[in-house]
């Protein structure tokens, strides 16, 4: 976090292992920076609940309703997606996760933007068997993080065969083939944000995106996540 003695920290710790397996490309660059030991970049494996049936409960055609999706952090760009919301009528939103800051703070955005009539929230653990609903009802799942060293969220829109919109830092954009299987916006910036959820609207735009989205191999990922631990 640049704190004083964080760098220390890292190289006593780091003096006491033969290597390090990181999970993006920014984490092996800044690895090199506190150490030279082997250094192995391996993508984190996800867990897709319902994942074997999720394309075929995906309906055709578009309902405007866009997912946000986990635990809701400041991290996370809520706020940013909140306000990009507001900028693009007729898109209707879910926010499924646990609430770990305040949820009245968001519920204050929500009625100053005039959006109380646009937003679901379920605040709190999302059974695993009621998951695959939550992205047969959405056209894209949103992952406005302002900052991310690794996340599978990515993945998991996809195994639902989700087109995702996210921000442009690399733990997000890296996973996506930008204008092919999901959209990138400049991070922080509600006004591209909504440029992107217009465009996903724009004729065409939608139905491109979803025929390109890649099959999750879930069983190679976690095959190569394992041999890169034990080899």
């Amino acid at each position: 976090d640049g704190k004083p003695g964080d760098k220390q920290l890292a190289e006593g710790f780091f003096a006491r292992v033969d290597r390090l397996i990181v999970h993006t490309a920014d984490q092996a660059k800044m690895a090199r920076s506190l150490t030279r030991k082997n250094i192995v970049t391996v993508p984190l494996p996800t867990f897709i609940p319902g994942w074997s049936s999720a394309a075929s409960q995906h309906p055709a055609g578009l309902t405007h309703q866009l997912l946000f999706f986990g635990i809701v952090r400041k991290y996370k760009g809520l706020d940013v997606l909140l306000r990009a919301l507001a900028l693009t009528p007729d898109v209707q939103l879910t926010i499924a996760g646990e609430f770990w800051n305040s949820l009245e703070k968001y519920q204050t955005l929500i009625s100053e933007l005039g959006l109380r009539d646009r937003v679901t929230i379920h605040n709190g653990y999302i059974p695993g068997d009621e998951i695959p609903s939550l992205f047969a009802s959405a056209d894209a799942l949103v992952l406005p993080y302002l900052s991310a060293t690794g996340t599978t969220n990515v993945q998991v829109g996809f195994g639902y065969h989700v087109p995702v919109i996210a921000s442009d830092i690399p733990a997000l954009a890296d996973q996506i083939d930008t204008d092919r299987d999901g959209l990138v916006f400049k991070t922080g910036d509600a006004g591209d944000l909504a440029a992107a959820i217009t465009k996903l609207y724009t004729k065409g735009t939608y139905e491109r995106l979803q025929a390109n989205i890649p099959t999750v191999q879930i069983d190679k990922a976690w095959n190569a996540y394992t041999k890169a631990l034990i080899d």
